[in-house]
């Protein structure tokens, strides 16, 4: 995160890294020291890290003093890189020549330029990872004494993302922490922030798309079991399919279906589980999970959800 602050005709900048799937600890991050620069100079903001060569994805992003975050540009090593709207390459050009370090220069420094800067990096998928997202988050800030409550409303207009995460950032600190999230309606909170936060929300609302699952309910003796799910947004061809145990805060990813293409996560063998469709074509798209139960560990609740390819 990079923060430019006017303070008697100088700009301060200092450099953080921001994970899109998750915060990593120090040990991944390599940062610059705070910079001083005057009015109409040039100020270069690396990032780097330490990750494998699949975390090849680097985003930029400003928030201005009470304002919501806004993307400036995605980078790969293979240039053009994509420019948002109200951004350009000539005020802010950014630079990618390996995948684990980058960075961003702002040209002749101007007040209105103040705000805090972030960098991000993800892993490259095939389907994707990250699509443009106008997030509203208010009140933008707050003054509270000790004791006080206070309540923090985050939303946005993406109707198939159903994963919504808080983080906190600490004076005096670079870091980020992770605070925790909300996945359809099911809430995990990191330990140490269980005592005195909480998270409210829904994210299984989703407007213009409706998924139907069916059966909705299953009692069975071992053996296998098929669910099936449906809708009719004939350009969502992503599928994915969740588990949530009884006991579990936070549903698991089990797999998802891209076309006619089926990835597995790592905790989810195709002996026990298997996912099966073709979301290709115009017409409505069905999807089904197949489960081998062998046991009490297969009690839950799955869920399925749909989003488009990005």
């Amino acid at each position: 995160m990079d923060i430019i602050i006017i303070k008697q005709d100088k700009l301060i900048l200092s450099v953080f890294l921001l994970w899109t799937a998750g915060i990593i600890d120090g040990n991944d991050v390599n940062q610059i020291p705070i910079l001083w620069k005057d009015k109409e100079q040039n100020a270069t903001l690396h990032c780097s890290h330490t990750k494998d060569a699949s975390y090849s994805q680097m985003y930029w992003y400003r928030q201005r003093p009470g304002e919501g975050m806004k993307q400036i540009v995605f980078t790969t090593t293979s240039p053009p890189h994509k420019y948002e709207s109200g951004f350009t390459e000539a005020k802010f050009p950014a630079q990618k020549e390996d995948y684990k370090t980058g960075s961003l220069t702002v040209v002749k420094l101007l007040p209105e330029d103040s705000g805090v800067y972030f960098c991000a990096v993800s892993q490259h998928s095939d389907t994707g990872v990250c699509q443009t997202v106008e997030v509203y988050q208010s009140p933008s800030a707050l003054l509270r004494g000790p004791g006080d409550k206070f309540q923090l409303v985050c939303s946005h207009e993406k109707t198939d993302y159903i994963l919504m995460q808080w983080y906190q950032r600490s004076s005096g600190e670079r870091a980020l922490k992770r605070i925790g999230h909300v996945s359809l309606s099911s809430i995990e909170l990191e330990e140490p922030f269980k005592q005195h936060f909480n998270i409210t929300g829904d994210m299984s609302c989703c407007l213009g798309l409706e998924v139907r699952q069916f059966p909705p309910d299953v009692i069975t003796k071992p053996g296998e079991v098929q669910i099936s799910c449906t809708h009719n947004k004939t350009d969502y061809r992503v599928m994915l399919w969740y588990q949530h145990s009884h006991g579990d805060t936070a549903m698991k990813l089990i797999g998802y279906l891209y076309l006619t293409d089926v990835q597995m996560e790592e905790n989810y063998t195709r002996e026990e589980f298997n996912i099966s469709g073709d979301l290709s074509g115009t017409t409505a798209k069905k999807s089904s999970l197949i489960i081998k139960i062998t046991g009490q560990h297969h009690s839950a609740v799955y869920y399925c959800a749909a989003r488009e390819a990005q």
